[in-house]
């Protein structure tokens, strides 16, 4: 399904429910529905509504990056009404994807130290070997999880997109993520454009590496859901995209010297986005 058919059917659908934010929703748990996108033929940016692609790199490179402070991500502030003074959400996503299990200052004694495990780094060799022989039994294990119940404690908010799977299949890199919590009029645009970029990502990483005859394109970007979730002030504004007639998707492109290692926000940018108007909603927090 596209976005706005999934975004349809739990408005239809949905039963109303609370939560810890205060502000009721309207949900499904483990709809049948999910989102799929073949990144082949345009880059899933929104068009219904404007979704601000500058920010979402940000966030994406914050992460790419290891950082788990507020103040590595501005002036995007996304993340500030989750963070204490201090600025540290402590042991998130950057930290996870690339030192999962390892020292953080907030989880970990000052003279502790354990450099934890690179899952990006991991991925680039398994993604390199799957290009090589798509039968590798690596094929089915490009696994990147942002879930260590071990970190929950001492996280500023668990992860919502948790795990993450690739898989190489006839020279194209697909992706699918599964998302615990699915926040569908203000969160999940931003996670399908950031997922879509990792993969462009890791794509854009391992060519350069690989012999021409076994380089890679992108395939398809998945989103599944636990819970899938419209807020009840939000109800609107979805009401309003769902009467937009969707536009054609933009291209991605990618500075030739960036790759996922490196990657900042300004390495990227999409041509030909025509969106229609921004929607603004509060975020429940």
């Amino acid at each position: 399904m596209t976005y706005e058919q999934v975004l349809a059917h739990v408005l239809k659908h949905g039963q109303h429910v609370k939560n810890r934010t205060g502000v009721d929703t309207l949900s499904m748990f483990a709809p049948a529905a999910q989102i799929e996108a073949d990144l082949s033929t345009g880059f899933p940016l929104l068009t219904t509504k404007t979704v601000p692609f500058e920010k979402m790199a940000k966030e994406l490179s914050w992460f790419l990056s290891g950082s788990t402070s507020v103040k590595d991500l501005h002036p995007v502030k996304i993340w500030d009404a989750h963070a204490p003074d201090h600025g540290d959400l402590g042991p998130i996503y950057g930290h996870v994807w690339r030192r999962f299990g390892g020292s953080h200052p907030i989880s970990h004694p000052a003279h502790v130290y354990d450099p934890g495990h690179d899952q990006i780094a991991s991925l680039v060799h398994q993604i390199m070997d799957c290009a090589r022989d798509e039968s590798s039994a690596q094929n089915r294990r490009l696994v990147l999880s942002a879930w260590d119940p071990r970190a929950l404690p001492f996280q500023a908010l668990p992860p919502c997109h948790l795990l993450t799977q690739f898989q190489v299949r006839d020279r194209r890199l697909s992706c699918i993520m599964t998302m615990r919590s699915a926040d569908l009029f203000l969160g999940v645009p931003w996670n399908l454009a950031s997922y879509a970029l990792l993969t462009h990502l890791f794509v854009h990483t391992v060519n350069p590496l690989l012999p021409e005859a076994e380089r890679l394109t992108v395939g398809r970007v998945v989103i599944r859901f636990g819970d899938a979730h419209i807020y009840v002030n939000h109800v609107e504004q979805v009401l309003t995209q769902l009467e937009r007639e969707p536009r054609p998707f933009p291209r991605l492109v990618l500075l030739d010297d960036t790759d996922v290692y490196s990657f900042r926000s300004e390495h990227a940018l999409v041509t030909g986005y025509d969106p229609h108007p921004a929607l603004p909603a509060p975020v429940a927090v």
